[in-house]
């Protein structure tokens, strides 16, 4: 697989109403459904493409993106150039995603942020502005975490088609992955909570030296982090469905003030509520 030139990186959050109209062109475009189901056309097809899956238009094919009614998404598309013939065998079904495809997406889309100027969420972007300091190497990763990306759908895409076999986890892996499955599903159900390492290891039976090093060594990150990023994700969702005021967010989602509320979503998100909704509605009007 050789990617021979970039066209496009993004990162969506898109806003409950967003649909976008649709585009033809001659370079291959992944699609992920990062969270939530979004709707897509795929030629003359309109399909469902549920969160966890990514679609790969072939060139020259029709597509377009929406969101679904009374819902909000997020994905990460990528346009690319490549003579590669066998991605043909990936084109024209939803794909879901292994974790280690997952997280090479996280991985273009940190390494996308140094290489390329301006914001990734952009829904009209002509061409990529490099930055003036571009780190070394940088635009090179990207096509590699693209090309190893690929190669990974691929091997999945054999591996159906002739009935091979992988090596299977071991069963402390499984077990491993079934706890972090379901700890992260429990933090997710009680977003609105304010719960603590305490809580989640008694829910689970664990000591908390064994949850903390199983999500570092998962998740690249602490516990406390990644559920004060789910908070920051929630709030995100609900600013974009236009339903509730500041203040009621901060209060849904368990802040003692929506001051607090404010402070905490710039350290997540680097900007304030409020500069988060504009951005949204700049979006919108690109």
């Amino acid at each position: 697989v050789n990617i021979q030139s970039l066209v496009s990186v993004h990162y969506y959050e898109y806003p409950i109403d967003f649909a976008f109209s649709g585009e033809v062109h001659d370079f291959w475009e992944i699609v992920y459904a990062d969270k939530g189901d979004a709707v897509i056309t795929a030629g003359k097809e309109d399909l469902v493409l549920p969160q966890g899956y990514l679609y790969l238009h072939q060139p020259m094919e029709f597509h377009n993106i929406r969101c679904p009614e009374s819902g909000t998404v997020n994905s990460f598309i990528i346009s690319f150039a490549s003579d590669c013939e066998a991605l043909y065998t990936l084109a024209g079904h939803p794909i879901e995603c292994p974790a280690r495809v997952r997280g090479l997406m996280a991985d273009i889309i940190s390494e996308a942020r140094g290489v390329f100027s301006g914001p990734l969420d952009r829904v009209i972007q002509p061409q990529l502005q490099r930055n003036e300091n571009v780190p070394f190497g940088g635009e090179q990763l990207v096509q590699n975490y693209l090309e190893q990306l690929l190669v990974h759908l691929l091997r999945g895409a054999h591996t159906a088609n002739e009935g091979c076999r992988t090596a299977l986890p071991t069963s402390q892996q499984r077990r491993g992955d079934a706890l972090l499955q379901s700890a992260c599903a429990y933090l997710e159900e009680h977003v609105t909570e304010n719960l603590n390492m305490a809580d989640l290891c008694g829910r689970f039976s664990v000591s908390k030296s064994t949850m903390q090093k199983l999500f570092q060594s998962r998740m690249g990150q602490g516990v406390s982090h990644y559920y004060q990023q789910l908070k920051v994700d929630a709030a995100k969702r609900m600013i974009r469905e236009k339903r509730y005021t500041f203040t009621q967010i901060s209060e849904i989602l368990g802040y003692s003030s929506v001051h607090y509320f404010s402070r905490h979503f710039k350290q997540f998100a680097g900007m304030t509520p409020s500069q988060y909704a504009a951005s949204i509605k700049a979006m919108m009007q690109d």
